[in-house]
């Protein structure tokens, strides 16, 4: 009986090919700022993140996570009006589609390696 190596599988896996990046950002979303809050409620941070772009689900209690349309220049925005509202921010992360892409092609690979 003869099996595929995972090398091969993987090799037989060909991206989507398109002529704009429209249809995999409208897929993936826009990029999104990573809040980990040092002091301040939770609750709070939404109400004042929900301002500035649509929320997103939470990965834990001390994080908020809001999609942002304009990337890196939302993220002063966001710290002020944070800061305004006495919400500390203990660290940021700006997620961008190369990292939802990247992320998603390693699971890809992953699978079929594994």
């Amino acid at each position: 009986m003869w099996t595929c190596s995972p090398l091969r599988k993987a090799s037989a896996i060909r991206p989507r090919s398109s002529s704009s990046p429209s249809p995999l950002k409208a897929e993936i979303g826009n990029p999104h700022i990573q809040l980990q809050l040092a002091e301040g409620s939770i609750a709070e941070a939404e109400e004042v993140c929900g301002r500035i772009g649509k929320l997103l689900p939470p990965a834990d209690a001390k994080t908020v996570l809001v999609e942002v349309e304009n990337g890196a220049a939302d993220i002063p925005r966001t710290v002020r009006a944070l800061d305004e509202a006495g919400i500390g921010v203990e660290s940021l992360e700006l997620v961008t589609l190369a990292h939802k892409v990247y992320d998603n092609h390693r699971i890809a690979v992953y699978s079929l390696l594994g």
